[in-house]
């Protein structure tokens, strides 16, 4: 509707003061800014595709002539008749690039239906977009903002502070100078910030100790955790299997059993020392015998035990993973 169109105007007219107006080199200024966004929501509504893309040309053209810097309600406006400009002439591709940033600055904006028909297919391209906003900015790899002297800088009207934007999309970076004159602007696509706004990142002494700090303290969760070391190598934990012997289940029963036989063996060879007292001892024929009786039983029961448990033991400590028993044939 022409009443919306006019409320634009008045807009963007509180951003510019006569006083202000100036010229670049391409002769673009907010005056010539408002009319062809003007003749553009006319066009729309009367359905003339001709100086539709006549005055769309000249918007897009005149963008990096400002010599005031655009706010983001503003740029929201331009930013729409631009896709729609594009969507109508023979760049439709350029067309959603458009719409992401007019969404990422005014998500909540509705075409009015005698401007934008809702089966047309820039309205399609319109609501196509919604699904890029609210992405976060993309920082440049190793870059940061180099800001020329006595500038600010800003993207789509907002305050540029890091060497980041978001993607896949057009955007307008204007430096402002300390009086708020516009001093250089340029139109990016994405994060592609112009080579002399950026300088390599500086890092601190400071920075590199917390880099540190954060490395140690990365490595101290991991071991927590169990995750996987660095090995000699290069090969991590993961890749290592660590070879161990499995013990047989009966092999500490067996030499414990065999050591306590063998201890026994001396405690029965003890007992034969009262028997053998008894033996010298002996006064008569009768316990004479009985007494040499007792202590060579003794003496050879100590010997069988102290062989038997020397067997365990010996098997215990021979025995491996697999024991077998069994009885071979030679025919």
């Amino acid at each position: 509707m022409r009443s919306r169109h006019l409320g634009l105007t008045l807009l963007v007219a509180l951003f510019w003061s006569p006083l202000a107006r100036a010229e670049c080199a391409g002769t673009y200024t907010a005056d010539q800014l408002l009319a062809d966004m003007q003749i553009i929501g006319n066009s729309l509504q009367e359905g003339d595709k001709v100086p539709l893309l006549a005055a769309g040309a000249k918007v897009e053209a005149g963008l990096q002539c400002m010599v005031e810097p655009l706010p983001p309600g503003v740029l929201a406006s331009v930013y729409r008749l631009l896709g729609v400009y594009h969507a109508r002439s023979d760049t439709p591709g350029d067309a959603p690039l458009w719409f992401r940033t007019a969404r990422e600055l005014d998500p909540t904006y509705v075409w009015d239906i005698s401007e934008i028909s809702q089966g047309s297919v820039t309205f399609s391209m319109y609501e196509q977009a919604q699904k890029y906003e609210g992405w976060e900015a993309e920082e440049i790899p190793g870059k940061e903002l180099n800001v020329p002297a006595n500038s600010k800088l800003l993207i789509d009207g907002r305050p540029l502070t890091k060497a980041a934007a978001t993607t896949e999309r057009y955007h307008l970076i204007q430096q402002v100078a300390a009086d708020g004159g516009v001093r250089a602007s340029w139109i990016v696509l994405g994060n592609e910030l112009p080579p002399n706004l950026l300088r390599d990142q500086q890092v601190t002494l400071a920075d590199q100790r917390v880099e540190e700090e954060k490395v140690k303290d990365e490595q101290k969760t991991r071991k927590k955790r169990g995750d996987p070391q660095v090995l000699a190598g290069g090969y991590t934990s993961d890749e290592v299997t660590m070879v161990q012997r499995k013990r047989p289940p009966a092999q500490i029963p067996l030499l414990i059993i065999g050591g306590a036989t063998m201890l026994a063996a001396g405690g029965v060879y003890a007992a034969s020392f009262p028997a053998h007292a008894q033996f010298e001892s002996a006064t008569n024929e009768a316990d004479l015998y009985a007494s040499q009786r007792l202590t060579n039983t003794l003496i050879l029961a100590s010997g069988g035990v102290l062989v038997a448990g020397a067997g365990l033991g010996a098997w215990g400590a021979l025995l491996s993973d697999t024991p077998t028993i069994g009885v071979t044939y030679t025919w």
